[in-house]
């Protein structure tokens, strides 16, 4: 973890979570140990670890002194008096909680051992907190089949989903290509963000790496991604939706995934009359949005799901007196070269070139709620 994602770990644990800085000190420093049964406890085990590391400073299995929760995963027996956080299967019904039991080999579907593994980091992070306002639930239940409709077959079936466009390839985005890949599918994924990766993207993108920053976003998540999606065509485009050449007139964007992260974004894809969107979106870390619909159906559309409202505008306005520029240049939601000026002019030690990149239009770097 460089010592920017590490502190914009911090700051989400005081701002959204209410610690004070000691507190959020001792959580991102904190070490937590995994234990290990049989099944296919294992893959869901290194999708802990994977999640883990990216908000807390060591995750292993070898036993420490000084370990501060221990996550136990299927049918293993705890090593340590650290507070547990077991994993278990019952059956098909994951159980992840810090008042469970040990049950029989751990057995499920791929892409539920990956929510299993969101929920256990989660939990962790909230037993190494355990002075955060957040709201939760002892323990979480996931029952797959009511969340399939009572059937699994479809999850092993292959499915072909023919030329789609994420919009964004940040922490959704990298989410959405990451659990793709625990699917069989076949299709023409088309990767649009204009953006590059730099170090504090690195502790909410599952696929980025520290030799990543610097790179283009898109580039970087098809190079990633291309292992694990064998059957999928990826086309990285290092642009905005609204600047591919596809865009005429006629109805161009049949199937769009949405992972960007403004209100405003999301109105102005919806502009674009896409006729199957997925989205996913959340607000702070209180809550997740997953949303789909089609032109023509009685679904809401983005336009109605992410209305304009009046905290919009507060944070809009915010952004643009802590930065210098206007709420105009804020709603482009890219820094043109005049606002990049302006920031370097209220922050000295920002360089303008270092927010326009050589090379880069003037829609480069997004505006972002951490620069505030």
């Amino acid at each position: 973890m460089t010592s920017t994602a590490r502190d914009e770990n911090i700051a989400t644990l005081q701002l959204l979570v209410g610690l004070d800085a000691s507190k959020a000190d001792a959580v991102v420093d904190a070490r937590a140990v995994l234990t290990v049964g049989n099944g296919n406890a294992r893959p869901v085990a290194d999708l802990i670890c994977r999640l883990l590391q990216r908000t807390i400073k060591d995750v292993r299995e070898d036993p420490a002194e000084f370990t501060a929760v221990e996550i136990i995963v299927g049918d293993a027996q705890p090593r340590t008096t650290a507070p547990k956080v077991w994993v278990m299967a019952d059956g098909l019904m994951l159980r992840i909680g810090t008042r469970c039991a040990p049950s029989g080999p751990f057995c499920s579907p791929p892409i539920f051992n990956l929510i299993a593994a969101c929920h256990a980091a989660a939990t962790a992070v909230r037993l190494l907190a355990p002075a955060g306002r957040l709201t939760f639930t002892d323990p979480i239940l996931v029952d797959p089949a009511a969340i399939m409709g009572g059937s699994l077959d479809s999850i092993s079936r292959q499915t072909r989903f023919g030329k789609t466009f994420l919009a964004g390839a940040g922490a959704v985005g990298n989410a959405f290509v990451f659990a793709l890949g625990m699917l069989d599918v076949e299709g023409e994924l088309h990767i649009v963000d204009p953006d590059i990766v730099t170090d504090g993207n690195l502790n909410r993108t599952l696929l980025f790496e520290l030799d990543d920053i610097g790179q283009p976003k898109v580039s970087v998540l098809v190079r990633r991604a291309a292992p694990f999606l064998p059957g999928v065509r990826l086309v990285p485009r290092m642009c905005r939706i609204q600047d591919l050449e596809e865009r005429g007139p006629h109805a161009w964007l049949e199937r769009l995934v949405v992972g960007v992260d403004s209100r405003r974004a999301r109105r102005r894809l919806q502009d674009e009359l896409p006729l199957h969107v997925f989205d996913a979106s959340t607000t702070g870390i209180a809550e997740a949005v997953l949303t789909f619909g089609t032109a023509g159906s009685n679904y809401a559309c983005m336009g109605c799901l992410y209305p304009l409202d009046l905290v919009e505008n507060q944070h809009e306005s915010h952004i643009a007196s802590v930065l210098g520029v206007s709420v105009e240049d804020v709603q482009t939601h890219h820094v043109s070269e005049a606002a990049a000026l302006a920031i370097a002019t209220l922050y000295p030690s920002l360089s303008p070139k270092d927010l326009v990149p050589p090379g880069r239009s003037c829609t480069g770097f997004s505006f972002s709620p951490r620069l505030g």
